[in-house]
C-alpha cells in the first residue's frame, strides 16, 4: 500500500492560467483604445454635418437665405437632407423673389385704380350742387361703381332755355 503525494507550488501551477488572463486583459485594453481611437475619427464626420444642418435650419429660419450650404459629399442620409436644404432655400428665394414681384405689380395696380377712381369721380358734378335745390328742383345722385373704377358717369345741366338735362 504505497501512497504518493505529490507536492506543487501554487504559482508555479497557476503561471500559465494568469499568464492567459493578462493576455486577455491586454487585448481587452488594447481593444478599447483602439476603438475610442476609431470612434474618435470617425464621430466627427457623422457630427459635423449633423451641426452644419441644424445651424443652417436657424439660420434659414432667421429669414437669411443668401447663406451658402456647402454641397454635400457621399450618398448617406445626411449628404441627401444637406441638398435637400439646398433645394429647399433656392426654392424660397425663387418664391419670396416672385411674392415680392408680385406685391409691386399689385400696388401698382391699386395706385393706378386709385388714380383712375379719383379722375372719374373728379368729372362728375360737385357735391354741393347734387342734393341741393336748383332752380325749384331737387336734385340728388349717387355713383358706386362695381370695383374701383367704373365705366359710369352722369352729369345734368340746364340749356339756355331752361330745360334741365341728365346725361347718363
Amino acid at each position: 500500500d504505497w501512497k504518493l503525494i505529490l507536492g506543487v507550488d501554487n504559482n508555479e501551477m497557476m503561471a500559465e492560467a494568469i499568464e492567459a488572463r493578462n493576455r486577455i486583459i491586454a487585448i481587452t485594453i488594447a481593444g478599447l483604445v483602439a476603438l475610442v481611437g476609431l470612434i474618435a475619427l470617425v464621430a466627427p464626420r457623422i457630427t459635423k454635418p449633423v451641426a452644419l444642418l441644424a445651424t443652417t435650419t436657424r439660420t434659414i429660419a432667421s429669414g437669411n437665405l443668401e447663406f451658402e450650404i456647402p454641397v454635400a459629399r457621399g450618398h448617406d442620409e445626411i449628404a441627401g437632407l444637406q441638398n435637400d436644404f439646398i433645394h429647399m432655400r433656392d426654392s424660397l428665394r425663387d418664391n419670396i423673389a416672385e411674392l415680392q414681384r408680385e406685391t409691386e405689380t399689385r400696388q401698382k395696380l391699386e395706385s393706378e385704380l386709385e388714380i383712375a377712381r379719383d379722375s372719374q369721380m373728379g368729372l362728375l358734378p360737385n357735391k354741393a350742387t347734387i342734393g341741393g335745390v336748383l332752380r325749384g328742383v331737387e336734385i340728388a345722385a349717387r355713383l358706386i361703381p362695381a370695383k374701383a373704377v367704373g365705366g359710369d358717369l352722369f352729369n345734368y345741366f340746364y340749356t339756355d332755355d331752361s330745360h334741365l338735362c341728365f346725361a347718363v
